[in-house]
């Protein structure tokens, strides 16, 4: 007997015990089993509602920022993918792809940077804009240069830096 052959007999016997063993076991402990999963999924599910509700500001805006930089993504992908694409438009849209996950490493920096020194705030890449918006309860303009800075030094003054603040 070859090897696939034994190989599919081992499979095939190993599934026809576990279902006699399914078939044999109490039904009060198929039905408890089932419960404690269901209940399990609900409390799962209220968790992470709350957990959404709780949020602050700063993590639905940069969740904003995330999502639209991976819809994207995906377009670009789908330029990749299609095979009626140009080997010309497929290069574009690798290029666009890797500046895509540039962007989003860069935010990321900055964004750990800058609340290493304190601060709230989301990151956002737009062309040759670096818009950080700052969740600060006053605004100052010692605030926005000690971000600047920070950022401009990050981006190697790659980037126009832009400041806002918001409450």
């Amino acid at each position: 007997m070859n090897k696939q052959a034994l190989a599919f007999l081992t499979m095939f016997s190993f599934v026809l015990m576990l279902s006699v063993y399914y078939v044999t076991l109490p039904d009060d402990q198929v039905t408890a089993s089932i419960q404690n999963t269901s209940e399990k999924e609900v409390a799962k599910t209220k968790d992470t509602s709350e957990n959404q509700k709780q949020e602050d500001p700063v993590g639905k805006l940069q969740e904003t920022i995330n999502q639209k930089l991976e819809v994207e993504y995906n377009k670009q992908s789908e330029s990749v993918a299609d095979e009626n694409a140009s080997e010309e438009v497929k290069k574009q849209a690798i290029a666009a792809m890797d500046d895509v996950e540039k962007r989003k490493q860069m935010q990321e920096e900055i964004v750990k940077k800058l609340e290493e020194s304190g601060y709230k705030c989301a990151v956002e890449i737009k062309d040759t804009t670096c818009i950080v918006n700052v969740f600060e309860p006053k605004e100052s303009k010692e605030v926005a240069k000690d971000i600047l800075i920070k950022t401009s030094s990050i981006t190697n003054n790659a980037y126009f830096v832009e400041v806002t603040f918001k409450k």
